[in-house]
């Protein structure tokens, strides 16, 4: 009778085929983890049951349960793989002692899952049970942090037939956090000290995702001179706290940490010389923020997007920062706001894109540097207000919905060589109001906006050398402003070239300077002097009495592009710097240029000659006998040429190139094993092709071969 029971079991469990139950069901059952949802703090107890619900007909029943087995360890029950377990706490009532639990087992997977396997099955006597039942319930201890899912897997529930009985099943999630903001002391030590980060030296690792589940801050540091990894893991609230708080710090680096639902999600007080190194910092209210004289730190390479207010502010004095290569985007207010005071900061090669009111907004704030920035898709693009003496320079600012720069009261600003379009929605690419004074706007590309440049209210600036073209509406927009210099600009293809009201100013730099260049000037140039015979008039009390009859470009030689052939270079060897440079003026111009590694100059060319738009790569070669090891910056300098008025563009920088010891490839001051699989793995390889690796290339002779490595054996164990 046994050995019959025990294969109607197991048929039951393990090979149950795919039909119908002749029983009636009425509402379809359900195996689920009860609670389907809960919060635990680390260290604690919890308990779970799995519940079967609306089951008509029940004889027999299985399933799979998995956990994160480094957040949970199940207490209930021994690590066993005993079977024919009788246990009343698995099994209906109704059953009595009429039952049999084949499989209760709990197993280590390879995966990282604890699985949990039960099989019960009804024996003669016992009835068929139909209702709801908690057939187990577990209990765990809590030993990590994260979110765990309460995997429910292979259920199955048959009837006194050994058929199936149609069911859901419904999985369980349980998040574990912390209760308590965790702290790296000024002793260095850690509190408390399960929180998941791992110290070596002035190293801190995460080696977990950290979830705080009360209104709490995340990571307060307390000690100067250390460096937070992240190590890829989440540092995560429930809307409230900050995730890192530096409170008067010094020389700290947070990196590789995703940072998401805190108030705050970096706040600085008082705090300087710190680095932010690509970190992603989301949906919290304030993304970053620098306060209170938070000075001279660097924020690089991070993601800071969908925040509530603000991605990244700097406030009350907060000066010296740079921010540099960041994508700040899809934040619900400003991508960043600079106010208070805020002074000498910089922003370069940002993508500041798709927040909601303001990509940047600036306001009693000075002597700030944009440059490089990509600023489009927001609301307003650029806003200073009562601002001064800040640089906007080689930015995109483009396709924001109304104005792609603005400046109100604001006074002393360069608006220099940007690219200023299509900002259409009645707006303008550049707009200039409330009494904005002495601004300089000039070799920027205004073009295809609602209007291209606007000045409401703004007299005594100058508007000079731009490219002013196919904007929607008024190429240039004046009302109510005065004694505004425009000229060298060129106005092309404009819906209305020109509208004022109320204002005079002046359009030209008088003979043989000239004034500008209008796409619809339709006088004569009789002695070919590049200037009209006639003024272009605007109206009674504007004219521009020199105008250009081709399109200006002024003297400039600009170096657009210096290369080094390797980043690495040991002392003594050689490396190449290819430098461009272009004349993008209108004459032909002889000047020379020289390439610094910080202050010191590697190389010189003298008596380069360029005609008008033409460019030449130069190559220099640096040898790095007598400098010391370490991080060198490399630029290239050209010299001011007679008439140039913008030197901006004389000087590239390219980045950094480390000298090192010799035949050290990888740049950690060594020469071993690692350098050698450096130049192994790209030996035969050229400029170009896809295996090439620059540093790799010992000799700099454009191919990686056996002297390469021969060089490095030479020098192994130095």
């Amino acid at each position: 009778m046994l050995t019959i029971l025990v294969l109607n079991m197991l048929t039951l469990a393990f090979n149950i085929q795919p039909a119908y139950s002749t029983s009636l069901v009425f509402r379809i059952a359900r195996i689920y983890v009860n609670p389907p949802y809960f919060k635990a703090n680390l260290n604690d107890a919890v308990s779970l049951n799995v519940v079967i619900e609306s089951v008509a007909n029940m004889y027999g029943y299985q399933f799979y349960l998995y956990w994160n087995k480094s957040i949970l360890t199940c207490t209930q029950w021994n690590y066993t793989t005993e079977t024919w377990i009788q246990n009343p706490s698995t099994a209906p009532s109704q059953w009595g002692s009429n039952f049999l639990v084949a499989k209760q087992e709990i197993t280590d997977m390879p995966d990282g899952r604890s699985r949990y396997w039960l099989v019960v099955s009804a024996t003669n006597p016992a009835p068929s049970v139909s209702g709801t039942f908690s057939v187990v319930t577990l209990n765990f201890k809590v030993i990590g942090v994260g979110q765990s899912l309460l995997d429910l897997d292979k259920t199955k529930i048959g009837d006194p037939d050994a058929q199936p009985i149609s069911h859901d099943a419904a999985d369980g999630i349980l998040r574990v956090g912390i209760s308590a903001a965790i702290y790296i002391k000024s002793d260095g030590s850690i509190d408390p000290p399960s929180a998941p980060i791992q110290r070596s030296g002035n190293l801190y690792t995460l080696e977990n995702n950290i979830l705080i589940n009360y209104p709490l801050d995340g990571i307060i540091i307390e000690k100067d001179n250390i460096v937070v990894d992240g190590a890829g893991y989440t540092l995560q609230a429930s809307g409230n706290g900050t995730g890192i708080t530096l409170q008067e710090r010094n020389s700290v680096t947070i990196k590789n940490l995703k940072i998401t639902s805190f108030r705050f999600g970096i706040w600085l007080y008082r705090s300087s010389n710190n680095n932010f190194s690509r970190n992603i910092i989301t949906n919290n209210g304030y993304g970053v923020y620098f306060w209170n004289s938070s000075t001279y730190n660097r924020l690089d390479g991070s993601n800071i997007t969908t925040n509530t207010y603000y991605g990244l502010v700097f406030g009350r004095s907060s000066d010296y920062n740079s921010i540099i290569g960041n994508r700040i985007t899809n934040n619900n207010e400003y991508g960043i706001l600079i106010y208070d005071a805020s002074n000498y900061n910089s922003l370069v090669g940002n993508k500041i894109i798709n927040n909601n009111n303001e990509g940047v907004g600036l306001y009693y704030s000075s002597k700030n540097s944009f440059s490089g920035n990509n600023v489009t898709n927001n609301g307003y693009g650029i806003l200073l207000g009562q601002s001064s003496r800040n640089n906007i320079i080689r930015s995109n600012i483009s396709t924001n919905t109304y104005y792609g720069l603005v400046l109100s009261y604001s006074t002393n600003n360069s608006i220099v060589e940007n690219i200023i379009t299509a900002n259409i929605e009645g707006g303008a690419g550049i707009l200039l109001s409330s009494s904005s004074s002495t601004n300089s706007i000039s070799r920027n590309n205004v073009t295809s906006n609602y209007d291209g440049i606007k000045l409401i209210a703004s007299s005594n600036n100058n508007v000079i050398g731009n490219n002013i073209m196919k904007n929607n509406w008024d190429g240039i927009f004046l009302s109510k402003s005065l004694n505004n210099l425009i000229y060298h600009n060129n106005i092309v293809n404009n819906s209305h070239q020109v509208y004022t009201e109320f204002s005079f100013n002046v359009w030209d730099d008088g003979y043989p300077s000239g004034g500008n260049y209008w796409s619809d000037y339709k006088g004569v140039d009789a002695n070919s002097d590049g200037i009209g015979d006639t003024p272009y008039i605007i109206d009674t009390q504007n004219k521009d009495n020199y105008p250009l009859t081709r399109p200006w470009t002024p003297h400039n030689i600009a170096v657009i592009e210096v290369v080094t052939s390797k980043t690495i270079v040991g002392q003594g060897f050689t490396i190449s710097i290819n430098t461009t440079i272009v004349n993008r003026g209108d004459f032909t111009e002889n000047f020379q240029v020289k390439v610094y590694a910080n202050i010191n100059i590697t190389a010189t060319s003298s008596n380069i000659i360029l005609t008008s738009t033409d460019f030449t790569t130069i190559t220099f070669l640096w040898n790095t006998t007598g400098f010391g090891k370490g991080k060198y910056t490399i630029k290239a300098v050209a010299t001011t040429v007679p008439g140039e008025t913008d030197t901006t563009d004389n000087t590239f920088v390219d980045g950094i190139v480390q000298v090192t010891k010799k035949a050290d490839v990888n740049g950690d001051n060594e020469v071993n094993v690692l350098d050698l699989i450096v130049v192994a793995t790209a030996l035969g390889t050229h400029p170009g092709e896809p295996n090439w690796k620059p540093n790799a290339d010992v000799r700099n002779d454009g191919e990686i071969n056996v002297l390469d490595l021969i060089l490095i054996a030479n020098y192994l164990g130095t």
